[in-house]
């Protein structure tokens, strides 16, 4: 694991701020250190003691400025899920940037506790519109609870980009596209842990509609997606991940030539929603067996189960708990190298 410096705690005038001499270098975080982190005094969801989000993150890398936004939009995503649309202010002297997956420290006046949301939305967009999207769970936590309960179209917040789970990466970036080598991505989400990954999955096929259609052999081959939740409602922004499936699988974009470049399955947990008739949602947990299928995956069409002979990236998010099962699948079973595994856990 790579070493970071601890951080430095002081206070402005108007946020809390905390500055970080941290390494650029981006790592995973080991499984035996999921259950290390320092818990706060503020109950969660589940009635278990949650941590807060800057002791949480205090090894990982932040950029310096913040910046004070507007939300602009507020839509209900599920019974429990709303999102949140910001808008840099026009008064910003420069603009700040994001990478697929990563997270904000998120200010809002007059509440000490700091917010950690990681963008739905892919960094394309926040490029051309200035905007980023969060969705927020409804919690007791006050940050959470600000946003579902008083938060307004008009209201005036603050963030600060940082992170170090994001697509791609210096480990990613290691396949050479000179070279002829490609890589798979897999994406594991538990309820909203589908943020990050959501844009990643945008972000990915944005890459790869944006590639040169010189490129003979794009670096990134394919992508697919394992999305659990406890109910069918909650499988927010599902939308969005069917368009981005259906343009590259009718080959409606002709800069993507292979069909089945970016998939997608749905799995809902709780008791009951199995009569619901869905047949492209299953209704149990990932388990082995669907993990074994999206990591031996071949464009190709070969039905032998083996891996083929290129690089898979794995990138998880959700509960603990979840990570800590998937992630031992994946290196211990599956023989995913542990350096191609990437946590992001949100309780």
């Amino acid at each position: 694991m790579y070493k970071y410096s601890k951080y430095l705690l002081y206070r402005t005038a108007q946020y809390q701020q905390f500055h970080f001499n941290v390494s650029l270098e981006t790592s995973n975080i080991p499984i035996q250190q999921i259950f290390k982190h320092p818990m706060s005094n503020q109950a969660g969801n589940d009635g278990h003691k949650r941590p807060e989000h800057v002791k949480l993150t205090s090894e990982q890398k932040r950029q310096n400025d913040i910046y004070d936004a507007n939300i602009v939009r507020i839509q209900n995503l599920s019974p429990t899920i709303k999102g949140f649309t910001l808008q840099i202010k026009s008064t910003a002297s420069k603009m700040p940037t994001f990478m697929a997956g990563q997270w904000v420290d998120f200010f809002i006046p007059g509440l000490d506790k700091i917010g950690g949301y990681s963008m739905s939305s892919e960094p394309s967009h926040f490029k051309k519109e200035g905007e980023l999207e969060l969705a927020v769970k409804f919690s007791s936590w006050a940050p959470a609870h600000w946003l579902h309960t008083k938060a307004k179209v008009g209201s005036n917040v603050a963030f600060r980009v940082g992170g170090n789970f994001h697509y791609p990466n210096q480990i990613t970036n290691s396949v050479q596209i000179t070279n002829g080598n490609a890589h798979d991505l897999l994406l594991v989400a538990g309820g909203v842990g589908i943020n990050p990954l959501a844009s990643i999955f945008l972000n990915a096929y944005e890459m790869k509609r944006s590639a040169s259609e010189q490129d003979k052999v794009p670096s990134l081959r394919q992508v697919n997606l394992l999305y659990s939740s406890k109910t069918k409602e909650e499988l927010i922004f599902r939308d969005k991940i069917e368009t981005v499936i259906s343009c590259t699988s009718l080959q409606r974009d002709y800069r993507i030539r292979d069909q089945n470049q970016f998939n997608a399955k749905y799995f809902v947990t709780r008791q009951g929603d199995e009569n619901l008739i869905d047949v492209s949602t299953k209704y149990k947990r990932i388990d082995l067996d669907e993990l074994k299928a999206a990591v031996c995956t071949n464009a190709d069409g070969d039905s032998d189960e083996k891996r083929p002979k290129i690089p898979l990236y794995c990138y998880l998010c959700g509960p603990p708990e979840m990570i800590k099962q998937i992630s031992n699948i994946l290196i211990s079973i599956l023989n995913v190298p542990e350096k191609h595994v990437f946590y992001e856990m949100w309780w």
